[in-house]
């Protein structure tokens, strides 16, 4: 599932016994080192508690805060769709904290093409979140002559 599907999608509905399935998901350290469990992660953070997800960011943070960009592009894919999601869920709440982590993060992808529209999200959300509008026009201008008015939909302006 892409970020855009995830965004668009909102909040789903969820077994009553999320916590559970959440804790035997994400119980100790392990996940960290899942691309997988870190995208379901990241797919499903809409329909956690917004007051619980600095706490994945955290623990991806001390991970990855220094090697990111050594790790295998699975793994980075995943992180970034888990941050792009979790500053799009900061924006919508406004109770998020922690947002600069997440961006720090973007900030370490590898150059990869693949990683290219993440990163400039990522850019995104700084400009976003320390009140640069001018800087959101460019990015915009740039999505619009791209066709990616999908991902323009679901950037908070």
């Amino acid at each position: 599932m892409t970020v855009s599907n995830t965004l668009q999608s909102g909040r789903h509905k969820f077994p009553k016994n999320k916590d559970k399935i959440i804790q035997k998901v994400f119980s100790g350290t392990h996940w960290l080192n899942d691309s997988h469990k870190i995208l379901i992660l990241a797919t499903f953070i809409e329909v956690l508690d917004p007051f619980d997800l600095p706490f994945f960011l955290n623990q991806i943070y001390q991970k990855y805060q220094n090697n990111l960009g050594k790790q295998t592009l699975k793994i980075q894919e995943s992180v970034a769709s888990f941050c792009i999601n979790y500053l799009y869920s900061a924006s919508q709440n406004r109770n998020i904290s922690s947002t600069n982590k997440a961006i720090q993060l973007l900030t370490q992808l590898t150059e990869y093409p693949e990683l290219g529209i993440e990163k400039i999200i990522g850019y995104y959300y700084h400009c976003y979140f320390t009140n640069q509008k001018e800087q959101l026009k460019p990015i915009i201008t740039i999505l619009k002559k791209s066709n990616l008015s999908k991902t323009i939909n679901i950037l908070p302006q």
